[in-house]
């Protein structure tokens, strides 16, 4: 099965951080087996005279996994999570509406609207992220990287389609998140300014691709696992799990939100929202259908309209309840990534970055 690419093939980051997380060897023969090959098993390197080594930072010397980030260029970072935002700003929210419908009909006709954990996320992030930069890997490690993905997805047929809709939706919670007025670019400035540049570990392109990220909630996943464990404090720690509990929640709220449409029956409501809304076309590409049924389908609207009392799954009381649960989201979200980053400084540049 291919993997879609999200990282830009212009800059590529170094695969090393990823190759930490994933045993390149030999396949495990038992099924149970492949999630704790394919999951980051950290080796303790033992000294010349047989010490188990406690100091981390020669480990990672050792292993050059952290020492793989250059400078990033605040210019170009902050220009990226700017565009992100205006564009999102521009677009229709009768275009979110859409895609709302677009993910709850995944949700119920491929998952049967069984909840959304992040266990997809830690067992597959990984080797995503590595299979997005194939090229940068050796021969032998795109083989084994290739073998240890199949035998993840036959062993665990769901994981795949989990993370994919899980990341599909946290693209749309981004994208609400910026449409409600949530999001300040301000409370960002620690991704493009500062210290910030200097972070190891952390791939900041990738981080200001979206306000939220798979890759900041795999961390969040990863930072009970050494060597991460060695690095994240207690604060990185509860931030991680209050993180974790916040999306998962977040995720299968929206994603329970058309609940009682015929999805069957119902196959899309582009044609029917740009019928209300034709700058909707320029986005979907279907023209508006005037003679299309009308459809419960949930509003994203924060106040009534006159449309919107024509629909009765136009609840804004709960679209309000799932706003001030992304609003506590995004600030644990925001805590954590500023803490992680703030706990890799000091553990790599001290006091002097």
């Amino acid at each position: 099965m291919s993997i879609p690419d999200e990282t830009s093939k212009e800059t590529p980051p170094n695969p090393s951080i990823y190759l930490n997380f994933i045993q390149l060897r030999k396949l495990p023969e038992a099924e149970n087996e492949v999630e704790e090959e394919a999951l980051f098993v950290y080796q303790n390197k033992q000294k010349e005279n047989g010490s188990e080594g406690s100091e981390i930072f020669a480990r990672l010397e050792d292993v050059k996994a952290f020492n793989i980030r250059p400078r990033f260029d605040s210019a170009a970072i902050t220009e990226a999570i700017e565009t992100k935002i205006q564009e999102i700003k521009n677009t229709p929210l009768d275009y979110y509406e859409i895609v709302l419908y677009e993910l709850c009909k995944k949700f119920n006709l491929e998952l049967s609207s069984s909840c959304l954990s992040s266990k997809s996320i830690s067992k597959i992030h990984h080797v995503y992220r590595l299979k997005s930069m194939e090229d940068e890997l050796s021969i032998s490690q795109r083989n084994s990287l290739n073998a240890n993905l199949e035998a993840i997805l036959d062993s665990h047929p769901r994981t795949y389609n989990e993370y994919i809709l899980f990341a599909e939706t946290l693209k749309f919670i981004s994208a609400m998140a910026i449409k409600w007025g949530i999001v300040s670019i301000d409370n960002y400035a620690y991704r493009v300014t500062g210290r910030g540049l200097n972070v190891k570990l952390l791939d900041l392109k990738e981080i200001n691709n979206d306000i939220f990220t798979m890759e900041t909630l795999w961390l969040a996943l990863m930072v009970y696992r050494e060597p991460l464990s060695k690095i994240a404090d207690d604060q990185v720690n509860q931030y991680a799990m209050l993180l974790n509990d916040t999306i998962c929640k977040l995720v299968n709220e929206f994603l329970s939100l058309n609940r009682n449409c015929d999805f069957e029956a119902v196959k899309s409501i582009a044609g029917l929202v740009a019928s209300k809304n034709p700058e909707v076309t320029k986005y979907t590409g279907v023209e508006p259908d005037y003679n299309s049924t009308l459809v419960e389908y949930q509003r994203l609207k924060l106040k009534r309209g006159v449309w919107s009392l024509c629909l009765s799954k136009n609840d804004v009381n709960l679209i309000k309840s799932i706003k001030e649960l992304l609003t506590d989201f995004e600030i644990v979200y925001r805590q954590f990534e500023r803490s992680l980053m703030t706990n890799l400084l000091m553990a790599f540049h001290g006091n002097n970055s």
